[in-house]
């Protein structure tokens, strides 16, 4: 296999060239001018790993026309896995990296010879405010959005759905929300669940005496709230067997990616206040209009809100049946590292 990958230098992205680079003939990788030389210290051991000048958000993502012309005519199959991804991020740089940015890619797409398959990451977070059973064939369910992350990926999983082209076999990958490498726990930057764990260290630091004193601690969150984790090397693990396995089975395949026995949002904040030395017992507020004041004041993201009030349940229909471990991976397996290194990353002791 041929493969060209876009987000190599992202932390999934360099998870996935790990994965991909052993098992396959060429692994092509786009690459911005600015992170050209830390892509090669980073891909240095791979032979196999050839470097292209590029950028997503270029109508034909190739700087140079001979790249453009090698890679039209090798490539049989593209991962697309570059995105904004910033929950806080802005509406203009979340729309031109993942929206134009995969029209972009799927325009380039079109015109490679060779081309079989067509991956692309996207995120669960394409269910908005959904309630109920998100199936893996899912996604106009008339959900709202409340950040411009999980809107634009909507937006461009649509592109990538309704995109014609018969000869080519779409693959789509919905990783929950990734966190930390599940041997070391090491995580790429201060995202998601991270924020929490920031909160609880500023506590910690800033008001141990009123935290002794506080028997329970209220927050807003719903008991019942499923938190998808997936560590970021079994999501390269899982969407690098689906692309491996390069059978065409329909138009498109989809798959939600997160681990087995996901905590619950009560289990979830148990956990992190056990991590963190907390020994207030957490209570659910409802959800009101008072809870973006309340993220506001303790300085956590509103967009947070969502996942800790979310009613969505994730199927598991079509990853079963194709991508699924010999032994299924539970969150019991890597929660003591996942909790270890948040502990250590926000330096509390």
């Amino acid at each position: 296999m041929k493969i060209l990958l876009t987000g190599a230098t992202g932390f999934l992205g360099k998870y996935l060239v790990k994965e991909l680079a052993p098992k396959v003939e060429t692994l092509y990788v786009l690459v911005r001018s600015k992170s050209f030389k830390a892509a090669q210290r980073a891909f240095k051991d791979y032979k196999n790993v050839e470097y292209i000048s590029g950028d997503i958000r270029l109508p034909d993502i190739v700087d140079e026309d001979k790249n453009l012309k090698l890679l039209r005519e090798e490539v049989d199959s593209i991962v697309h896995a570059a995105a904004f991804y910033d929950i806080q991020g802005g509406y203009a740089d979340s729309f031109l990296q993942n929206v134009m940015g995969t029209q972009n890619t799927l325009y380039f797409a079109s015109s490679c010879k060779n081309l079989k398959f067509f991956h692309y990451i996207s995120t669960i977070a394409v269910s908005g405010d959904f309630k109920g059973v998100f199936t893996e064939d899912a996604l106009e369910c008339q959900q709202n959005f409340y950040n411009h992350y999980s809107k634009t990926k909507y937006d461009a999983e649509l592109l990538v759905r309704n995109w014609e082209c018969k000869r080519i076999q779409k693959k789509i990958y919905r990783p929950g929300i990734i966190v930390g490498d599940s041997h070391t726990g090491e995580m790429g930057r201060v995202d998601g669940p991270y924020y929490f764990f920031r909160f609880l260290k500023d506590l910690k630091e800033k008001h141990s005496s009123l935290l002794s004193l506080m028997k329970i601690f209220p927050l807003p969150f719903d008991s019942k709230a499923q938190i998808p984790l997936i560590p970021v090397d079994w999501a390269a693990e899982m969407i690098a067997k689906g692309v491996l396995k390069n059978k065409i089975v329909e138009d498109v395949s989809s798959y939600h990616l997160y681990a087995h026995d996901c905590p619950k949002a009560i289990d979830f904040i148990r956990d992190s206040f056990a991590a963190f030395g907390i020994k207030s017992v957490p209570v659910a507020l409802p959800a009101t209009q008072l809870n973006p004041m309340i993220m506001d004041k303790v300085k956590l993201p509103r967009e947070l809100l969502t996942y800790m009030y979310s009613r969505c349940l994730y199927d598991q229909k079509y990853y079963d049946k194709d991508l699924v471990s010999s032994e299924p991976r539970y969150y019991s397996e890597f929660k003591k590292v996942f909790f270890e290194y948040a502990a250590k990353r926000m330096k509390y002791s």
